[in-house]
């Protein structure tokens, strides 16, 4: 019974955690492609994220059966963190003169060793049954093509028409219910809570996190070559989600900024010649900013920047001085 239980508690908490690598695999490369019904992923988005990556791989790892004697596939960032996480060597293939016409280009394949084909997306299937060809051509064994996601287009079909097997980590079925409708920042906003009615924003960024995220990363692209060191961000519950969710995004800490009678107080302090952006999801007084810009100047710090979901009244041109206004949305009452 005990290991019945233990059982189930380990399929939920692995369940648990290919649905968060699932999120975030969406959040780093999902679109909609043009005049098609259904999505992409940009692979270099989410295999250019070492958070990401070291996921995949080692998801990937435990697929790995113990009788495998080296790695193949085209050349990636995900080739080689399963060859870390494995401890496998591995080798390279490149479209090319060879077998299938595929080549290998670095590492190499001996008769009868059992290889193991590496994908990270696959979508026909061509690809990765070529390279298993091309493997298997030159006298190694191989009969199985794991990826880290197969997006439902058939590639399981021809893998398999092949004389392969194809294991994912995740599926476009596993994908499909996270991913937003229509991926627009307004309707990320109004489901975070904006109405756009000219009233004063409100949000609840605990409501949706997937939405959270896309949206800290909208406005993470917006700051990213502004040449940051911090963030600065307000006490309030949901000021301070946007801004630890950016603060992710960017790879930069966090000071946080709090008003108690008139008098403002962070909670650490900045190097010398610090660049910050203020962070809110919207400003609600002007006299939020104009202390902070005075704190700042005396500390020798520059405010590069005054940034948020909604621009309100509260930010205009004489406020922000020098700053750069960075903000999704050009809020009603703001115009």
């Amino acid at each position: 019974m005990l290991g019945q239980l233990q059982y189930t508690l380990r399929k939920q908490d692995d369940a648990g955690h290919r649905r968060e690598l699932a999120h975030d695999l969406l959040a780093a490369g999902a679109g909609i492609e043009d005049g098609q019904p259904d999505w992409y992923l940009h692979t270099a988005s989410f295999l250019t994220r070492p958070s990401i990556l070291r996921r995949l791989a080692s998801e990937l790892a435990a697929l790995v059966e113990p009788d495998v004697d080296r790695l193949a596939g085209r050349a990636s960032p995900l080739l080689a963190a399963v060859a870390l996480a494995t401890g496998l060597p591995f080798a390279t293939l490149h479209p090319g003169a060879g077998s299938d016409g595929y080549s290998i280009v670095d590492g190499e394949i001996h008769t009868d060793e059992r290889v193991l084909v590496i994908e990270d997306v696959v979508l026909s299937g061509n690809t990765a049954r070529d390279t298993a060809n091309a493997i298997r051509a030159v006298g190694a064994r191989v009969d199985t093509v794991v990826c880290a996601l197969d997006l439902g287009r058939g590639g399981a079909k021809v893998v398999a028409a092949g004389g392969y097997r194809l294991r994912p980590v995740l599926t476009a079925d596993d994908l499909r219910p996270l991913r937003p409708v229509d991926g627009t920042v307004d309707d990320d906003l109004a489901m975070a809570g904006f109405a756009g009615n000219g009233q004063a924003p409100r949000f609840d960024l605990l409501a949706d996190t997937r939405c959270t995220h896309r949206l800290g990363r909208a406005l993470g692209d917006l700051l990213r070559h502004r040449e940051l060191s911090h963030l600065l961000v307000w006490e309030r519950p949901d000021d301070v989600v946007l801004g630890f969710v950016l603060a992710a995004e960017l790879g930069l800490p966090v000071v946080r900024l709090e008003s108690v009678s008139g008098l403002l107080y962070l909670s650490g302090t900045f190097p010398p010649s610090a660049r910050v952006a203020v962070v809110a999801c919207a400003f609600e007084s002007p006299g939020e900013l104009v202390p902070l810009s005075a704190l700042l100047a005396q500390t020798g710090t520059t405010l590069a920047a005054v940034a948020g979901l909604v621009r309100t009244p509260a930010v205009t041109a004489e406020i922000a001085g020098t700053a750069d206004a960075v903000f999704l949305h050009e809020g009603e009452a703001a115009r």
